[in-house]
């Protein structure tokens, strides 16, 4: 059965390919996609390090296609050194669900 659509599906889909890409690109430092090799397909991570007991640790949110679903995986998390090699192959915000992109929105609208 296919899905079925509603004006409400298209309108969040418009507010989400509208929202500033330069308000995103001030959070947003990287994105990658390991292809399905892990529930944790999506990994963002962000500019804005933080600062603990003289180590600064990278920010990062790790999710699958819909992270606010309740079946759904969403993850923030703090590293010292990111291993870029095992993230998969970076691409660009706009490459990434719908759903994932809403709820990096929402954290940033939430953070204004």
């Amino acid at each position: 059965m296919s899905k079925i659509y509603t004006i409400r599906d298209f309108e969040e889909n418009q507010a989400i390919a509208s929202f500033p890409m330069e308000i995103i690109n001030e959070y947003i430092a990287e994105v990658y996609d390991n292809g399905g090799k892990s529930y944790d397909r999506y990994t963002i991570i962000y500019k804005e390090k933080l600062e603990f007991e003289d180590k600064s640790y990278f920010q990062f949110f790790a999710c699958n296609e819909d992270p606010c679903h309740p079946q759904g995986f969403g993850q923030h998390g703090e590293l010292e050194k990111i291993y870029r090699s095992v993230l998969g192959k970076k691409i660009s915000f706009e490459a990434l669900p719908n759903a994932v992109k809403r709820c990096i929105i929402n954290e940033i609208l939430e953070t204004e």
